[in-house]
């Protein structure tokens, strides 16, 4: 399995990089690169802007493939078609955002032991819209779905692929602790309150 660690996304209600934010001294990509590399898996790979100098400096020691999305622009979809051609020879990718700023590596365990015991399946975080439930990411998607993703458009693509799928081919998981992301100037300061 490859990890695909979407960073290059515009921020742009956060006002800066949302990669590079610090959270209790550690920005948000090496915390998300650190549970990452704790999960063993084959590749991690980070898409990041074309300009990724400091997104470089984060990674630390943790050995990553670096993908270069020069059309970020084209939303979220962008960089997950950016990822997933990096990780083409995998038997899927566990997709992960970098703003999830309490995923628990137990909790991303948990997905994982549940893929690895049926692997043709998706598996992603249940979300709740009012009533509606819907899958979202961390997501596990299995190579034969790569070639439908390279055809997500926007920042929706990926929810209405798999809200278009059969339920017999998607198990919703629940994962408490990706619930919390850091989207806003008022998201990073709760968490700094928190953690700092």
């Amino acid at each position: 399995m490859s990890i695909v660690v979407l960073a290059a996304g515009f921020s742009s209600r956060l006002r800066q990089p949302k990669a590079l934010a610090h959270i209790n001294g550690v920005s948000l990509l090496r915390r998300t690169l650190e549970l990452a590399d704790a999960l063993r898996a084959a590749d991690i790979v980070v898409v990041v802007p074309p300009a990724c100098a400091r997104y470089r400096r984060e990674a630390g020691r943790v050995a990553v493939t670096w993908a270069r999305n020069a059309q970020r622009h084209h939303g979220l979809s962008s960089s997950v078609r950016c990822g997933l051609r990096q990780s083409r020879y995998a038997a899927a990718a566990l997709l992960l955002p970098v703003d999830l700023v309490r995923l628990e590596l137990r909790e991303l365990e948990c997905l994982v032991l549940r893929w690895r015991a049926c692997p043709r399946r998706v598996f992603a975080t249940r979300m709740a819209s009012g009533t509606a439930q819907h899958g979202g990411i961390p997501l596990i998607l299995p190579a034969h779905m790569f070639p439908r993703a390279q055809n997500l458009q926007g920042d929706v693509g990926l929810r209405a692929l798999i809200a278009g799928m059969p339920r017999s081919r998607v198990t919703l998981v629940d994962l408490p602790s990706a619930h919390a992301d850091v989207d806003t100037v008022r998201d990073l300061a709760r968490a700094r309150r928190r953690w700092n």
